[in-house]
């Protein structure tokens, strides 16, 4: 085996890892638009006002706001924001992204972070189908 056969396949498994990792990353982040999406959706039939629907940004922003995005949670000197941050389950989805991009395959961290995404879009789409049932039966 020469050489440059050898360092070749590293090179081709490197790709092939970071492109894992891509996918990875970017089907977790869908699927977090995808929960935040379907909130949106479940408010506008809930309402059938596209105001409503744009007045609920302030409270995305600020459950993103008070969740881990800024710094890792064990780097939280602050008891309370911690306290906050650990209860929020926007830290989680955040934390699954940024394990990824920073330690690699953090079974864990990409497990809570798919969890908790599946669970708000389950929890979001279910909810958007009962609005939807209930505005079809008014109209």
């Amino acid at each position: 085996m020469t050489g440059s056969n050898h360092a070749e396949r590293v090179h081709v498994g490197l790709e092939d890892r970071f492109l894992l990792h891509a996918l990875v990353l970017v089907l977790l982040a869908l699927l977090v638009a995808a929960g935040f999406a379907s909130a949106g959706i479940w408010v506008a039939l809930r309402t059938g006002s596209g105001e409503a629907v744009q007045s609920q940004f302030p409270i995305f922003f600020f459950a993103i706001l008070i969740s881990s995005m800024n710094m890792p949670r064990n780097l939280i000197e602050v008891d309370w924001f911690r306290d906050v941050a650990t209860f929020n389950p926007v830290s989680y989805m955040i934390e699954g992204l940024r394990s990824l991009v920073i330690e690699g395959w953090n079974a864990e961290a990409l497990l809570l972070g798919f969890g908790f995404s599946i669970v708000f879009v389950l929890i979001a789409m279910t909810l958007s189908a009962f609005a939807l049932r209930k505005r079809l039966v008014r109209t």
